[in-house]
């Protein structure tokens, strides 16, 4: 009996062994099977972080390369803005010339002492180097005119000759404006 009971327990034993054989074979299969799914993910993420590197990548260029144009043209802008500076200040440097010469024009038409006209007072040759210094032939041509014009009720100048080189000479500074 106890060879039975031995041979009993030793089957019981034999069948629980190869029980957790077959066990140990079966959740070893499981095991690869999640180690190759896991190696797969991770290749897998590998990928999706290769392709967001670069789709970022790309981004940044496209956003660089916008950012370059922008530049590019603010540049170009800058540049036209500077020149246009640089012609609307040497016009303007114009001005104090123009005003200098009207002024020494109206202080000799209109001086306090009719007495002495301007016809007399010999800076007529004055007023025209300004005029010339200036380069304007129309603003020179109507001075001469006005100088040449003679009307004896004022003395010596017609009104609308003078009128005409003022006009020319304010358009000139307002033309300087612009």
């Amino acid at each position: 009996m106890k060879k039975i009971i031995l041979g009993i327990i030793a089957l019981v034993i034999l069948g629980a062994g190869g029980y957790f054989f077959w066990q140990n074979q079966n959740l070893s299969g499981q095991l690869n099977d999640a180690r190759s799914q896991i190696a797969e993910t991770k290749e897998a993420k590998s990928k999706v972080e290769n392709e967001l590197v670069v789709l970022k990548n790309t981004n940044l260029a496209k956003e660089n390369e916008i950012l370059r144009l922008k530049l590019k043209t603010a540049e170009k802008d800058l540049i036209q803005e500077k020149e246009a500076f640089s012609q609307f200040r040497s016009r303007v440097a114009s001005i104090p010339q123009i005003t200098d010469a009207l002024s020494l024009i109206t202080s000799l038409v209109f001086a306090d002492d009719v007495s002495q006209c301007p016809s007399q007072f010999g800076r007529f040759g004055e007023v025209r180097q300004k005029i010339v210094a200036m380069g304007d032939t129309r603003l020179l041509n109507a001075w001469d005119e006005f100088a040449k014009s003679p009307d004896p009720a004022h003395c010596g100048m017609v009104p609308k000759d003078f009128q005409r080189v003022m006009n020319l000479g304010l358009d000139k500074i307002l033309g300087s404006t612009k």
